[in-house]
This record gives C-alpha cells, sequence and structure tokens, in this order.
C-alpha cells in the first residue's frame, strides 16, 4: 500500500518512545515538520503516530476525508480511567456523537439561535475588570474566570457569584486534569494500555491513584451543576439554557445521559476542537497581548470611539462596524491555537504514504492502537502562509477543519470579539 511516512529512526523494541516529549510538544512536531515535510510519522512501541503540520492536508483528510478519519483514539488514562469517553470531545463517532452534536448546533450553530445568549455574554464581560495597569496574569485569570461564568449561564442557567465559587474550581480542575491525561507521553498508559489493568497496589501504579481522583472530581462536574438546573426547573425558577431547552421535552434515561454529558462538556469547554486548553489560551493571549506596549490598544480604541465615543462599550450588534477588533479576534484564535488527536476507521493513503486504520492487535499482551494522529498548531505558524508567525498581527487569518468543528463560529467569535472590547 505504500510507505509510512518519514520521521526520526527509533530504537529496538520501544521505537520513538523518548522522542516523544511530555510537554511543549507542538516544539518537536514543529521540527519534524521541518525535516520530514507536512506528514511525519513515528512509532512507539508498536503504535504509529502520524504528526499533520500542513493546513491544506489537515483540510484533505479531515474535510474531505472526514467520514472516515472523524473518531478519536483510545487514550487510556483520560479517556477510560478517568472517564472522559462520555464527553464530546472524546467520544467514538458513531450514533451518539451525532445525536450529542446536533444538540449542540441547534442552540449554538446559528447566529439566529446564538443570539439569545449574547445579553448573558455581555453581563459576563462587564462584570470583569476593566484597568489596563493590572499585571498580565491577573488579566488572564479574569478572562478564565469570565469564560466559565459565560458557559455556566449558556449550559445551566447559573451565575457565579464570586471567584471563590465552587463550581468555578471544579471547571478548573477538570480542565487541568484533562490536558495532564490526554498529552501524549504524560502517562505511559497513553503508550500501553493495558496497564490499566494492574490493580492499584502494583509498583508504580500511581497513575491508578491519581486516575481515581480525577474520575471523582468528573463526577462532581457532571452531576453537581446538572443537579442544579433540574432543581430550578422543578421549583419554575430555570433560567433559559442548554439543560432546561433539552429537559422541557421530556426524556428517557438514555436521553438525560446524553443531555447531562453534554452540558458538562459545554462547562468544562470540551465540545469542540477548542477544549478549554485552548480556549484558555485564547483568552489568556488576548489578554496579555493587550498589555504589551503595542499599538494594537490603541487603534482598537480608536475604532471603539468613532463608534460609541468615550462612554461605555460596543454592543454586538455594531461588530460589522469594527474591521479591526474583528481582525484582532481571529488573530487572538490564530496565535495560540491548539489541535486534538484523531484516528482513521480505514486503511488510506495520502501523499503517497500509508495510513493505516486504528485496528487493534490482540495477544498475550497489551492491547495496542497502531494509530493516532495529532494536528498541531504549527499550521498556524506557518511561513510559508504567515509572515513572521510568532508576532502578534491582526491581519492574519484563522480556520477550521473536520465534521468534529461543530458549528459554532458565532459563539466564539461573539465572546472573543467582546473579551476583546472588555479588554
Amino acid at each position: 500500500p505504500g510507505p509510512f511516512p518519514p520521521g526520526p529512526k527509533g530504537l529496538s523494541f520501544i521505537g520513538n518512545d523518548l522522542d516523544i516529549p511530555s510537554e511543549k510538544e507542538w516544539l518537536t512536531f514543529a521540527r519534524w515538520g521541518e525535516k520530514y515535510g507536512h506528514i511525519a510519522s513515528v512509532s512507539v512501541l508498536g503504535r504509529r503516530i502520524v504528526v499533520i503540520n500542513s493546513a491544506q492536508t489537515a483540510i484533505d483528510i479531515l474535510d474531505k476525508k472526514g467520514a472516515i478519519y472523524s473518531d478519536r483514539p483510545i487514550v487510556a488514562m483520560g479517556r477510560e480511567l478517568v472517564g472522559w469517553k462520555n464527553a464530546f470531545v472524546l467520544m467514538p463517532y458513531g450514533s451518539r456523537f451525532r445525536v450529542s452534536r446536533r444538540r449542540v448546533h441547534q442552540i449554538f450553530g446559528t447566529n439566529t439561535s446564538f443570539k439569545q445568549f449574547l445579553p448573558v455574554i455581555s453581563f459576563e464581560i462587564s462584570r470583569s475588570k476593566q484597568c489596563s495597569f493590572i499585571i498580565a496574569a491577573t488579566l488572564i485569570a479574569d478572562a478564565l474566570r469570565m469564560n466559565v461564568a459565560n458557559i455556566m449561564q449558556i449550559s445551566y442557567g447559573y451565575e457565579i457569584q464570586e471567584e471563590s465559587d465552587p463550581f468555578l474550581k471544579l471547571a478548573d480542575e477538570a480542565a487541568d486534569h484533562f490536558i495532564q491525561s490526554t498529552t501524549p507521553g504524560a502517562f505511559l498508559v497513553n503508550i500501553l494500555p493495558i496497564l490499566r489493568h494492574i490493580p492499584d497496589w502494583f509498583p508504580r501504579a500511581e497513575f491508578k491513584r491519581t486516575a481515581k481522583e480525577w474520575r471523582s472530581t468528573l463526577h462532581e462536574v457532571v452531576e453537581q451543576p446538572y443537579n442544579y438546573a433540574k432543581q430550578q426547573i422543578a421549583a419554575g425558577d430555570a433560567r433559559y439554557s442548554f439543560t432546561s431547552s433539552q429537559l422541557k421535552c421530556g426524556m428517557s434515561n438514555d436521553k438525560e445521559f446524553d443531555i447531562r454529558w453534554t452540558a458538562a462538556a459545554l462547562y468544562t469547554g470540551q465540545f469542540n476542537n477548542n477544549h478549554l486548553h485552548a480556549r484558555n489560551t485564547t483568552a489568556g493571549s488576548g489578554t496579555a497581548s493587550f498589555s504589551l506596549p503595542t499599538s494594537n490598544s490603541a487603534k482598537a480604541q480608536a475604532e471603539i470611539d468613532v463608534i460609541v465615543g468615550n462612554d461605555g462599550l460596543p454592543r454586538f450588534d455594531d461588530r460589522e462596524h469594527l474591521p479591526y477588533i474583528n481582525a484582532l479576534a481571529l488573530e487572538v484564535n490564530r496565535w495560540h491555537a491548539v489541535g486534538l488527536l484523531y484516528s482513521v476507521s480505514e486503511d488510506d493513503v495520502q501523499s503517497g504514504y500509508f495510513i493505516p486504520a486504528n485496528v487493534w492487535y490482540e495477544n498475550l499482551h497489551p492491547l495496542i492502537p497502531r494509530l493516532m494522529i495529532i494536528v498541531c498548531r504549527n499550521m498556524l505558524h506557518d511561513r510559508a502562509v504567515y509572515h513572521k508567525p510568532f508576532e502578534w498581527r491582526p491581519w492574519n487569518k484563522e480556520w477550521g477543519y473536520s465534521v468534529r468543528h461543530v458549528s459554532t463560529t458565532a459563539r466564539s467569535a461573539s465572546r472573543t470579539d467582546l473579551t476583546v472590547l472588555r479588554f
């Protein structure tokens, strides 16, 4: 069928295990792209990992061949042991995934459906700090709190009261656990899934005890805000939200299970390719960039002054008259975008290279998945596409791909634009 994509030479048995970093993996992936081309691959204990560094290649396989490239790989720590397999971001591609995607699209998929949440977003942004002299870390923390507050209102109709709000703490913990448990190379069990079967008391089984703690946190994330929303509905005091809109039509046990997990995925920012780490990076990079001594904020302020003067803030309806603000919002999404993991359900050939299906070897030992595709953010910093890609340049552009890229342009752009306006 053809050769595998090129990559660094590995060692006997372990392959390229020592080449996989446990942090800042995108830097290594970028070097592979520069050395081996837009498609590179490595083998780790029998598992083929393919790294995509080209936007066009990502579009070719994830959009044009989305029917076979839309599954998620088995990430043993995060998906199986911690329990994220029921959430949108790591849910296997199939009927449940399509139902969950349809639920999200009904609420967030168009400008018309999403406009009903704009007052909530505007309210939360108005509560955030507006002090240009505050240090960047404080601005970033405030932006992250605002993001969670927005999604809590949208998902459950719950208004976060203060920085010590328990739901805010839960979201932060769950997001951190998700990032750690799904990062390639962070846990050996993600390389050797059979290790998930060893007993908790076994030597070097600390990851099993960690997973149990993180699973308990995830259970609280799923149950506590959902129960709050149900109590508000029963009392007749529920605000309009994703949960209230879905539950008002009646439900079976299966439907309630799907609604509960879809709402939790929204709550933790896990319902599309830009999971919470990406959202946090988006908000953080945007506020950090405005704390730099550049002309960005001056240009943005001048544009705002033309529309609303010196008093108040623009509304979403003013967006079409604010081209520079729109450019800033798009650049925020490009500057620190984060990719996710994919797997392929059928053998494929791309650019002359063989991409094997995500089948499983069944021997006396582990079930080792043969393929995991990583689409990394380096394609948004491609020097062939962007001039000075690592600099903050608002006239750059952003794009998305794959059938998992749910139509949430209105939601993402609205929140990012209004955040930029606030800061």
